[in-house]
């Protein structure tokens, strides 16, 4: 409590080979425990020892089906400065460029089980399970006036989890003067191992703390349009939006019954009791530790739209006027929230749907206005 800074350091050694048919690439890092550089940017973690590679062999000679395509496998782990091993993941991976200029990017991994030192925020480590998906990327001729692009991924662990996604983009340009784009996303993830907080009075073997965990479902839904139009070289318009809608329902609440372990000690087992509490709180009583405690019902739903459109006028050569409308609207729902907050009465936790995207075009937002004006003044 008495340091008032840390000193550190960070080291980055890369090898590749980047000609002919077989290419491949290693790389090492590493953060000591006190590299720090918050002051002046964003350090995601500290105290990583990290090793990767890759090699694959790709061909580059057109035929009559392919222009071009790649196979290769990559690997990576990590430890910390106490040899704890992190995630090690490893990819098969594979890209293809057809006769027609039809790109597709297929990735296979696998997660082996590891040991975190951040899942429990400043606590014991915690185990990890395994996990294993595939994400497949087809995508059009970017050179051509129409493009478009699908892309989706599947992937299931161990102890229930499971994510899909899908996203796909249709960008239309029939005349140099205007295009259009329409970028839709759904995202579904059922996460089992979600960090809730951290309580005391907990076991001795986890340091009299509880560090307590759930089961959450998240889905994400949005759809980005983009209209961009040239009235003449000198102006153009360029618009945009972005409705947005995303949820989560907590469940299976439990806490870390010792450090390094995987599974949880679930609260309506092994001596404990959960209830609800009226509608935003959980009451957990435990006969093993002694004690009870409450928990805030996480369940949430988000809905948000964002506009923007730009006017650009240069009315002379380097001055020109910009005149910005944006427009925001949001909303959070929660059990803490007034129902006001919650669109047409849905309650929180509720599965994204297409129809929630409607709801927002509904909600309260606020609209800004801005003009900026520059002038070019010539100086000889």
């Amino acid at each position: 409590p008495t340091r008032t800074s840390l000193t550190g350091y960070t080291i980055s050694v890369r090898g590749d080979k980047n000609a002919g048919n077989w290419l491949w690439g290693i790389q090492a890092n590493t953060e000591s425990p006190e590299f720090e550089t918050n002051d002046m940017g964003r350090l995601q973690s500290g105290d990583d020892l990290e090793l990767s590679g890759d090699i694959n062999y790709r061909m580059t000679d057109p035929g009559r089906v392919f222009r071009s395509w790649r196979l290769g496998v990559f690997g990576e782990t990590r430890w910390n400065y106490d040899w704890d091993r992190g995630e090690t993941r490893l990819e098969l991976f594979g890209n293809a460029q057809f006769a027609n200029y039809l790109e597709a990017d297929l990735e296979l991994y696998h997660t082996l089980r590891s040991q975190s030192d951040d899942l429990t925020r400043g606590g014991p480590l915690m185990g990890t399970g395994r996990n294993a998906g595939v994400e497949l990327r087809v995508n059009s001729n970017f050179a051509a006036p129409t493009q478009w692009s699908i892309e989706g991924e599947y992937a299931t662990g161990e102890y229930g989890a499971l994510l899909r996604s899908l996203e796909a983009e249709l960008q239309v340009r029939p005349s140099p003067k205007w295009s259009l784009s329409i970028n839709p996303e759904w995202f579904r993830y059922n996460d089992p191992r979600q960090y809730v907080t951290t309580v005391e009075g907990g076991a001795p073997e986890t340091f009299g703390s509880r560090y307590i965990f759930a089961t959450v479902d998240q889905s994400v839904l949005s759809v980005q349009f983009r209209f961009n139009y040239t009235f003449t070289p000198d102006l153009t318009l360029e618009t945009y939006a972005e409705p947005f809608t995303a949820s989560g329902h907590y469940s299976a609440y439990g806490e870390l019954p010792a450090p390094g372990r995987r599974d949880l000690r679930l609260y309506g087992t092994d001596g404990t009791t959960i209830t609800e509490s009226g509608d935003e709180f959980l009451d957990v009583t435990d006969s093993r530790y002694g004690g009870s405690f409450q928990l805030p019902r996480e369940d949430f739903n988000l809905f948000s739209l964002r506009t923007n459109a730009v006017l650009r006028w240069e009315w002379r050569r380097g001055s020109t006027l910009y005149l910005v409308w944006q427009q925001n609207r949001s909303a959070s729902c929660d059990f803490f929230a007034a129902p006001a907050d919650c669109p047409t009465g849905r309650p929180p936790g509720s599965l994204s749907k297409p129809g929630f995207l409607g709801d927002v075009f509904g909600i309260p937002g606020d609209n800004f206005l801005a003009i900026k004006v520059s002038y070019w003044i010539p100086l000889r």
